[in-house]
């Protein structure tokens, strides 16, 4: 049995410097809901890590200069962004308003969430 997506994004992120699958972040639930998770460079995670950049084939990297940690971070990730893609309402302990990304929302929460819609299809 295969690793849900989730459970794959939330260990290793999708998003930034280990992102070497190309890891989609839409995540569609057995009943239909759809959302999109993304964790990594450039996203409200939690840790976070800075943008990573490469130039000429060389690889820079930025220092995390107020992040958390560097865009070398491989995971694991303990909150998550999240966008809704339908017409699904957040819960309300996410704190974000229809058409808005949910920042730093704990992975069991999303979890929960993705549960509560009878799994990932």
């Amino acid at each position: 049995m295969s690793t849900p997506k989730f459970d794959r994004i939330a260990a290793r992120g999708n998003s930034g410097h280990f992102n070497t699958e190309r890891e989609t972040s839409h995540i569609t639930c057995a009943d239909g809901v759809s959302l999109s998770v993304i964790a990594g460079g450039g996203s409200y995670c939690t840790p976070r890590p800075s943008m990573c950049f490469t130039a000429n084939g060389d690889h820079r990297t930025c220092p995390p200069i107020g992040l958390d940690v560097e865009c070398t971070y491989p995971g694991p990730y303990s909150a998550v962004e999240v966008m809704m893609l339908d017409e699904t309402p957040y819960p309300e302990c996410w704190d974000a308003a229809p058409g808005d990304v949910a920042g730093f929302v704990p992975v069991a929460l999303v979890r929960e969430f993705i549960e509560s819609h009878g799994g990932e299809r």
